[in-house]
């Protein structure tokens, strides 16, 4: 959403956020924590001899699900980190906060945690080993634990994957998430696909391998839980499926039959609105006010349209559909409210130039508001070239063209701003 600030000539993107899956995050963190906080003193422990069973009963519900669900979260989001940054800077990024603090933990905690417990196992006199010697012999002898970080290199590897995926076969993302969205209103069928998944991806290698099994290769501290690596493949890649389908529109959209869309201005907004109507004048005193109101009607209508044609949509397509309708419907009200044959030239500048986003945007957020920008900011100024600074009006030819962008679907969408 466009603001304008009280002295400044720049525009300010506010986030979007999908309460839902902050509270799943949250949900699923305090999850993580509980569940290594008493799991020393469960069965499965090895640790304290003190023993409680509602801890092995909090151990067993969080293992049954919870690596697993954190693995589908992760993929919710990967299609659209694709689309924005191309395969290389997505693993760029995922290298940087997934690798490096896997890289610190392996490295440098795990035998900080670990060396107390040697210690308790070689009385003094028995051992001439300080830190150094033991950490030494960690890396090149073994054994060389990986501690819970071992989900980071996982995620990291599957990410790998799923960029090589997009790299070779760019449309077979786009089609499982059309898998996904197609089940939407059929909730038995998509628990029942869901269900069959999972089993075939974890009964059998857990009746040949068992939960104690786990994969590393050589001495390296890479290891995964040998009965678990199809579960949390199966997991991860339909997360991604359902995130290419939308997350609000989707398999996960908010409502269960169809999806629910309402528009919502504030009524002092649309007050200042009627006391000075951008229709008879546009003016800076009015311009943020108007910007605010045509987003939200523009989010409206372009939601809708898609819904009706049972087609998702993206937060990126919504966001610079709304960046170029602001454009196109500035430079017509403009050019009727100035008379003549000509468009007014102004319009792109002041819409597209001196921007600021917002300081409390997350990463992913400031990056979708980046790119929507890059992408209507690069297709309007094509617009003003070929059809608003050609000294005479083509309303015709221009209205043309913004009906075949309008009607292109989320990645030609891209690629044809971008072009």
């Amino acid at each position: 959403m466009l603001r304008k600030p009280d002295e400044k000539d720049q525009a300010i993107v506010t986030p979007l956020r999908i309460a839902a899956f902050d509270r799943a995050r949250t949900f699923i963190i305090l999850l993580v924590l509980l569940h290594h906080s008493v799991v020393n003193y469960t069965y499965f422990g090895s640790g304290d001899k003190m023993r409680w069973l509602g801890f092995d009963l909090v151990v067993l519900f969080n293992d049954s699900f919870f690596m697993a669900f954190m693995f589908f979260i992760s993929g919710l989001f990967v299609r659209d980190s694709l689309t924005r940054k191309g395969p290389a800077i997505f693993l760029r990024d995922r290298a940087w906060r997934l690798g490096v603090p896997y890289l610190v933990s392996v490295f440098v905690l795990m035998p900080i945690a670990y060396y107390p417990t040697f210690l308790r196992y070689h009385l003094p006199g028995t051992t001439d080993f300080n830190f150094l010697h033991f950490w030494w012999r960690t890396l090149t002898i073994g054994p060389w634990p990986s501690g819970p970080a071992w989900f980071l290199w996982v995620l990291l590897a599957l990410d790998a994957i799923v960029a090589a995926v997009w790299l070779m076969t760019p449309r077979a993302i786009g089609a499982l998430g059309q898998l996904t969205f197609s089940v939407r209103n059929r909730p038995t069928a998509a628990f029942v696909a869901f269900l069959i998944v999972s089993v075939a991806a974890y009964l059998p290698m857990h009746l040949i391998f068992g939960d104690a099994s786990w994969l590393e290769p050589g001495r390296f501290p890479l290891p995964i839980q040998t009965s678990r690596i199809l579960l949390y493949t199966g997991y991860f890649f339909t997360g991604v499926g359902v995130g290419a389908a939308g997350l609000r529109a989707g398999l996960l959209a908010e409502t269960g039959d169809g999806a629910g869309v309402a528009l919502y201005l504030d009524p002092e907004l649309l007050r200042r609105l009627e006391a000075a109507d951008p229709h008879l004048a546009l003016t800076e005193k009015n311009l943020q006010d108007y910007c605010t109101a045509l987003e939200g009607v523009s989010h409206f209508l372009y939601s809708t349209w898609r819904l009706d044609r049972d087609s998702p949509v993206s937060l990126l397509e919504l966001e610079t559909q709304a960046e170029v309708d602001k454009y196109a419907v500035t430079v017509f009200l403009l050019a009727r409210q100035q008379g003549g044959p000509a468009y007014p030239a102004q319009v792109h500048a002041r819409l597209f130039d001196h921007v600021l986003f917002d300081a409390r945007l997350e990463p992913h957020q400031y990056e979708r508001y980046r790119t929507a920008h890059r992408c209507a900011a690069n297709y309007c100024r094509r617009l003003e070239r070929r059809f608003v600074n050609r000294g005479v009006a083509r309303i015709e030819a221009m209205v043309r063209e913004l009906r075949s962008f309008y009607r292109l679907r989320h990645d030609a969408k891209l690629r044809h701003a971008l072009a």
